[in-house]
């Protein structure tokens, strides 16, 4: 399953997260029925609602991700252009070293490379870390016509940077383990929930408004051990289909 956008004034949102700090990595699944300029894939903002970093779709559906600073804002635009209808597998970065963003991206045959850029400007000034609310699918910020149109799935951030292995066996159906820097993971995944369950642990629950389910990438999404790590898993009282329980899955390095 996944969550379809109408690109117009669905959204998930959540008003309480300010554990942004320093690196970070997002990513999502998405397969867009449109692509106009400024489709929000995931945007955190300030309690005003002005965007502070994103990952959107730009005209001719290229890739943009942001982060601002106090002078000049970090900012990368793909020179690849994606293709409407097709699921892809997106993540962005952001380096604190070199005030960089960088994007990746794969689909369900192509595996995941580091996008190239028609621009890519490193931050000028000190990072704004101020966020209290991400958005998936679209933005307060004031803007209109910014409404993601199409399925988004497997939503998350990372509060440090996933190497390219970690990125590709997301791409392969591994879902994300919180190592302990995980901010949050919305799986979409759910037929009929209002709220967005947060799998990381951290109680950052989505509230969804429109979004209704549709049909997800044909990946089998599952927790695995790829990276070296031993799992336990905190149970509540629902579970997976095939006797799977479903919670939260802490990774601690083997």
């Amino acid at each position: 399953m996944s969550r379809d956008f109408d690109g117009v004034d669905d959204i998930i949102s959540n008003t309480a997260i300010t554990a942004f700090s320093g690196s970070y990595t997002v990513a999502a699944w998405i397969n867009a029925d449109s692509a106009a300029e400024g489709l929000r894939i995931i945007e955190t903002a300030k309690s005003s609602g002005a965007e502070e970093r994103g990952f959107i779709v730009q005209t001719g559906f290229k890739l943009e991700a942001f982060q601002e600073f106090t002078t000049t804002w970090s900012d990368s635009l793909s020179t690849e252009t994606l293709t409407v209808g097709v699921w892809y597998c997106v993540v962005a970065t952001y380096t604190s070293s070199d005030k960089k963003m960088r994007m990746y991206y794969g689909s369900l045959s192509a595996p995941m490379v580091e996008m190239s850029y028609t621009t890519q400007t490193a931050g000028v000034g000190t990072i704004v870390e101020t966020s209290v609310r991400v958005m998936v699918g679209s933005t307060t910020n004031g803007e209109t016509n910014r409404d993601f149109d199409g399925r988004i799935e497997h939503a998350f951030c990372d509060n440090r940077i996933w190497t390219l292995d970690e990125m590709e066996a997301f791409r392969q159906g591994q879902r994300p383990i919180n190592t302990g820097s995980m901010i949050f993971y919305w799986p979409l995944d759910s037929p009929t929930a209002a709220q967005a369950e947060d799998l990381s642990g951290n109680g950052y629950h989505g509230t969804v408004t429109g979004a209704l389910a549709a049909e997800g990438p044909p990946v089998a999404m599952r927790w695995g051990d790829s990276f070296g790590m031993t799992y336990t898993a905190v149970l509540d009282e629902r579970h997976y289909p095939r006797g799977v329980a479903r919670g939260v899955l802490r990774g601690v390095a083997a």
